[in-house]
Parts: structure tokens; C-alpha cells; sequence
């Protein structure tokens, strides 16, 4: 079943040397692995990673995206750049097709959280909140675990906090 308002992805390009440059450049994958959806039309949810998953961020990202539609080019996110697939992966290569849960080679939790986000829009977002309140509640664990070891490696002193500066 095609997806509408989706785009197959992968989540990392290959690079090839430019000569000219003197850099790498992004190009398709040769071996993309598990195929994702990226769902365009849905909310991505709150910011996850900081400033990249701002909502302004992904606003222009995803515009300049579906941009690559007119000049019928995939479109090749940089290092930083990425967008959320329908499973949670970070996703670098959006094609221009539209994700197909028929295909060969998909992967499994995108194409079963892609129906669900057009049989029922209220599980999937329901979902959605779920995953992104556990990475959250996962950020903040890591954030803890962090600042104690910080504070164990200045002795028994502890530290001021940057706001108390």
C-alpha cells in the first residue's frame, strides 16, 4: 500500500570526493538498508535533540525537501540535518517516491506505524506521544547520570549549577 503525504528514506547517504571542492559530497546510497517513512503531513511531536528538533528547523527542512521534488533530485541531508522516520530513526535520504509498505526490504515498524497513521490517526499520534515522552524521561536519566558523575569528579565540593552563575 502507498502512503500518501510520505517518502521512502534511508537513514545515511554514501559520499564520493569531488575533486573540484576538495570535499565529500552526499550522494544516493548504494546499500540503503531498511527502507523508512517519512511522514510529512503528521507532528513530529516536541523536540528531542535540541536545537534539531526544533520545530523552525524541521519547518525548513521539510520545505526544502518536498522543494526537491520540482528539480527531481532525492534529497541529501547533511552531517547535522535529519528528520524523524515513522519508527524514530534519524533520517538523511528522502526519494521521491512515496513509501510503499508493499516493497521488499522496508522496515517493519514504519510500515505498520504508516498504516496505523492512515487507519487511525488518533493510535498513531497516542503512540507517538508515548515514544517521545519515554526519550524524554531517557534524556533526562542521561542528563542525571552525567551531572553526578561531573560532580563526583570535582570531589566532595559540589559544583554551582550554570543557572547560579
Amino acid at each position: 500500500m502507498k502512503v500518501a503525504n510520505s517518502r521512502a528514506a534511508a537513514c545515511s547517504p554514501d559520499t564520493k570526493w569531488d575533486p573540484i571542492t576538495k570535499y565529500r559530497q552526499p550522494v544516493e546510497p548504494a546499500d540503503p538498508g531498511p527502507i523508512h517513512a517519512w511522514l510529512y503531513s503528521a507532528d513530529p511531536g516536541p523536540p528531542i535533540e535540541g536545537f534539531l528538533d526544533r520545530p523552525t528547523e524541521l519547518a525548513r527542512l521539510r520545505r526544502w525537501i518536498l522543494g526537491q521534488h520540482e528539480r527531481h533530485e532525492t534529497a541529501l541531508l547533511e552531517d547535522d540535518g535529519f528528520v524523524r522516520a515513522a519508527c524514530g530513526s534519524r533520517v538523511r535520504v528522502i526519494y521521491l517516491h512515496p513509501f510503499d509498505t508493499a516493497n521488499v526490504g522496508v522496515c517493519p515498524k514504519c510500515a505498520s506505524m504508516a498504516v496505523l497513521w492512515q487507519t487511525d490517526p488518533d493510535e498513531y499520534d497516542r503512540q507517538i506521544k508515548a515514544r517521545n515522552e519515554r526519550w524524554a524521561k531517557l534524556d533526562e536519566e542521561r542528563y542525571d547520570e552525567d551531572d553526578l558523575q561531573r560532580q563526583e569528579s570535582y570531589g566532595t565540593d559540589p559544583i554551582d549549577d550554570d543557572e547560579q552563575l
